[in-house]
Order: C-alpha cells, then structure tokens, then sequence
C-alpha cells in the first residue's frame, strides 16, 4: 500500500521533477511549432476560424475527442470513483458518449449544410438577431467558464507535480493557451488536437498498465473491486437529482460552440456526421480507463480521498507510484487532456464575440482586419477565464455550472429550429430566455431535485405554446390581409 506523503520510495523525486519539467517544456514548445507552422495559412476569417472547410474524418472525430474529454474526464471524475465507485463519476464516460452519439444524429448534419460560420448564425437566420445576440451572450458565459474549469485543472497538475503556488501555475497555464491558439487559429487546435489525443491515449494506456502491474496483474487488481463500487446510481443521492446530472452530460454539451464549430469545418455533411459517431466511439472506450484508475486506485491509497483533495487525487497517485518515464508520460496525457479544451473553447468565445456581436458593428472590415480582431478577442478571453479560475473553488464546481446553465432554451431552440417548421422570431427568443429563467427558479428558488430537466420540459411546452400563437397571428394576418384586398 502507498499512502500521498510516503516518499520512501521517492528518493530520486527531484530527478522526476526536472524530468518533467523539461518534458512538458519540450511538449508545449512542440504545439507552439505547429501553431507557427499553421499561421501562415490563415489569410481570411474562415481560414481562422473553420481552418477552411478543410476537414476530414479521422482529424474531426480526434479533435471532437480531445474537446469533450477534458479535465473533468481525467482528473474530477477520476477522483470521485476512487471515493464513491462509479456512481461518483456523474455520468462520466458513458453520458458525453451518448451526447455526442446524439450530436451526430441531430445536429451535425443539418449544421453543416447550412454553411455556418458560427453557431449564432444559425439562431439569427432561423429566429433573428434578438435571439441570436441572446444566444451568443450565454454561450459566451459558459464556455468561458468551461475553459477557466481546465486550466483550474491544469493549475492543480502543476502546482502538485512542480510544487509552485496554485495561482501561478494557473497564469502559466492561461498564457500557453493563448499564445498557441492566437497564433494558428481552428487548424492549429485540430492538429494539436491529433497529437494530444495520441499522448493521451498512451499516457493512459501506460498508467493503467502500471498501476495493475503494482496491485499484482489483472484479476487481482480487478477482484479486489468491491460490487457497490461498480453502480451507476447510487443509493446515498436522490434519483431525481442523479437523473439530473446524466441529463445535464447527455444534453447540456450537444449546443457547444466547441463541437459546432469543429464540424462546420469539415468536407462535407457526411463527414461531420460520421466523426461525430466516431468520436463518440473513441470517448467511451478512452473514458473507461480513469474509470478503471480511480476503481483500482482506491485499493493503493491508504488514506481516504475526500471532497477537498478529490482533485489531486491522480496526480499524486500517479507521482507516487509510477516510475520516471511512465509518469512523464502520465504528465503528457493530462496536459493533453486540458490543453486540447481549454483552446478550443477560448477560440470559440472570441469566435462568438468576433463575429456575432463585434463585426456587425463595424461591416467594413477588411478579412485581414477581421482576422486580427479574432486574435486579439483570443488573447482577451483568455484574460477573463484567468480571472474566473483562481476564483473556482472546485473542477465539478465549474463543470456544472457551465454545462446547465440557461443551455436548456438553447437546446430546444436548436433541435427544434433545425427539425422542425414551427417557431418564429417571438418563440425562439423566449425559449431560449425561459432557459435562463427556469435553471435559476428551479435550481436556486425550488431547489427541485431534476431542476434541469423541468427546465429542459418547461422550455419545451413554452416552444411548443409559442409556435401555436405565432401560427395563428400570422394566419389571422394572412385572412385580414386577403379580406382587405378584396375590398
């Protein structure tokens, strides 16, 4: 048994330490390579932004794949498993496999024939500018903080293996983000995205391997996993509010400007649809292993892991028990992790804010122009999710937070805008208010166990009540305008 302080068999600790730190140095200065390397061929504002249209399969669903599977995946999720079995994972993998199963099946497609640029062009084409600044204003706010939940993250990483303050780990974090993502834009994030998946993925592969080696080799590592500790559900939470919390996995992310902007990028409609599955396919199998870590790890500790150190629970784990290049590369694959989010979402935000809400004031702008102006909203988001970061208490706490709130209008407003005939301008817009209005009532004021999913149903019944009067005024308007020409 290895217990968090133990160092007696840590005595080279220092040698890892530098090791690490010239590893991960080597691994951002290879993404700031191919940021530069990319910058060359970003001339236009879809250049920038969608990387040209350019994309096919195998680099869409690696890059949907490193988006999605982000700090909460690794790190949070990890944690809680190791204190609560499965059912502290929250849904985690299987409810964002199933959201972005959903995703192809929904919304890819449609989204990608229609030509986008963003997101919020398809809310103000389908329901108007109204409901399109709305729409971006929320989706602004929340993947904000989604970006300030990985680098929290990535603050915790390095603060823990590097032992610097929390708050300087996190600016070091915030500032690598930055520079890479200004300089190459959408292209950049995928290809970066392709190698931080790929290191990810060994980085896993070898800790798990590792950590069973240790516990004795498979079926000794794994019968030690006690039954309750394999439950999706458990039976200390209400099953309304665990109903909850697979709900807010499987629909809160399907409207993320993350994902959207990704498969606006692709080939084709066809292409966006399929690496969405094969995305899809790739989270739930990856996802199982810091499943099976946090199982298997609650066996190697022996001190109990709590709420206040769930999230240091597997970098410590990691730093404890595996030797010097597995644990360089364990490293690599939780950097990869958060890094191939948090740049995807702070290109999002300054994508949304660019284009939706800044160059529609200002029409002249040249593509050049335009293309500074994305870099430079880059460089600002990333200065607000610094200032949102050291303010979060929790990785789960931020999570939450920005995958609920107020997407429940959004969500209806999207799939019922892109499936269905119904709905104007009125309707879109206060669908998605309700959806601000109803997370606060029915989270803060009702403290309802499913608050999301009555606000998802509220929503629902306001979208359906405003298609019906719409459909009628406009054809007692029609009837009027007919009764009159015939006068």
């Amino acid at each position: 048994m290895v217990a968090i302080n133990d160092q007696a068999d840590f005595e080279d600790g220092g040698l890892m330490q530098s090791w690490v730190v010239v590893a991960l140095a080597v691994y951002v200065l290879l993404q700031f390579a191919i940021a530069v390397f990319v910058a060359r061929f970003n001339r236009s504002e879809t250049d920038y932004v969608l990387a040209g249209r350019r994309l096919g399969f195998a680099l869409t669903a690696l890059s949907l794949f490193a988006t999605w599977f982000g700090a909460e995946t690794v790190i949070a999720s990890s944690g809680a498993i190791a204190r609560e079995g499965l059912a502290g994972g929250r849904a985690e993998p299987f409810g964002y496999a199933i959201c972005l199963t959903l995703f192809g099946l929904l919304i890819a497609y449609r989204m990608r024939a229609r030509a986008y640029m963003t997101s919020g062009d398809f809310y103000r084409e389908r329901f108007g500018a109204p409901t399109e600044k709305l729409g971006v204003a929320l989706q602004v706010l929340t993947s904000t903080v989604w970006a300030a939940a990985q680098v929290l993250a990535f603050g915790h990483i390095i603060a823990a293996v590097i032992a610097i303050e929390l708050h300087s780990a996190i600016l070091a974090g915030v500032a690598v983000v930055i520079a890479y993502t200004m300089m190459g834009g959408l292209l950049a994030d995928v290809l970066t995205d392709a190698v931080q998946a790929t290191v990810l993925v060994l980085g896993l592969v070898a800790t798990l391997v590792s950590i069973v080696l240790h516990l004795g080799g498979w079926s000794q590592a794994f019968g030690a996993v006690a039954p309750h500790q394999l439950r999706l559900f458990s039976d200390q939470v209400p099953h309304g509010a665990q109903l909850d919390q697979w709900a807010i996995a499987i629909l809160g992310s399907l409207t993320a400007q993350e994902a959207i902007s990704r498969i606006l990028a692709t080939r084709s409609p066809q292409v966006a649809k399929n690496a969405s599955f094969g995305a899809a396919g790739l989270y739930l199998v990856v996802g199982l292993i810091p499943a099976a870590i946090g199982l298997l790890g609650s066996g190697v500790l022996t001190i109990p892991i709590s709420e206040q150190n769930s999230d240091q629970y597997l970098p410590q784990l990691a730093q404890q028990l595996l030797p010097a290049p597995v644990f360089v590369l364990f490293m690599g694959a939780l950097i990869s992790a958060i890094l191939s989010t948090a740049d995807s979402t702070v290109l999002s935000v300054s994508a949304l804010l660019s284009h939706n809400v800044i160059e529609p004031m200002m029409p002249n702008l040249s593509e050049r122009a335009k293309l500074w102006l994305q870099r430079s909203m880059t460089a600002a988001t990333g200065l607000v999710v610094y200032w949102i970061a050291t303010g979060g208490e929790s990785i789960y706490e931020l999570i939450e937070t920005t995958s609920s709130f107020g997407s429940a209008g959004l969500l209806v407003a999207m799939i019922a805008g892109l499936w269905l005939p119904w709905g104007g301008p009125w309707t879109g817009f206060f669908t998605v208010a309700a959806g601000i209005t109803l997370t606060y009532i029915t989270r803060h004021i009702l403290g309802l166990e499913a608050s999301y999913l009555v606000a998802v149903a509220g929503c629902a019944a306001i979208y359906a009540l405003g298609s019906l009067i719409e459909s009628r005024l406009q054809r007692n308007h029609r009837i009027g305008s007919e009764s009159t020409a015939k006068l």
